[in-house]
């Protein structure tokens, strides 16, 4: 007697092994092209860090207060780095005349941790937007807006 053997079973096991080999091998290819565009992403991310790191500063304008009656403004830093921080210039801009209204060079040394307030003889105008500017030793800034 003859017997009738089928060849449909190895077919499809070598179909399904095909499938898998082409499976993993596109796989990997993407699986390496998104590796590497992630690692070069998070190197021109670490790049910008390094290069702005060098104009931040250490020092925050914690509060400003106006006295509209003695035309006093009172600016309080403080350093919150772990060095001191020294304030080469300290401005202020009326911002809706774009008018430099005060600038002071000045040779100021924050310590650390150290909170100070600096205060100016000045006339701002009710409902006009200002801003201060201060600027350290280190090509460092900060700026915060204030308003009478």
């Amino acid at each position: 007697m003859h017997k009738n053997y089928s060849r449909r079973g190895v077919n499809a096991i070598i179909g399904s092994m095909l499938m898998l080999l082409i499976v993993v091998a596109v796989g990997s290819a993407i699986l390496a092209l998104a590796l590497n565009n992630i690692n070069m992403f998070n190197l021109a991310l670490k790049v910008e860090e390094t290069n702005l790191s060098g104009y931040k500063s250490d020092i925050v304008i914690e509060n400003i207060a106006i006295n509209t009656n003695s035309n006093r403004v009172t600016i309080w830093l403080r350093n919150l780095g772990n060095d001191p921080v020294h304030i080469t210039r300290i401005a202020i801009f009326d911002m809706d005349t774009q008018q430099l209204i005060m600038q002071q060079d000045t040779n100021m040394i924050l310590a650390t941790k150290q909170l100070r307030d600096v205060t100016y003889n000045l006339t701002p105008v009710i409902g006009h937007a200002y801003k201060v500017v201060i600027n350290t030793a280190d090509d460092g800034s900060v700026s915060e807006y204030f308003s009478p």
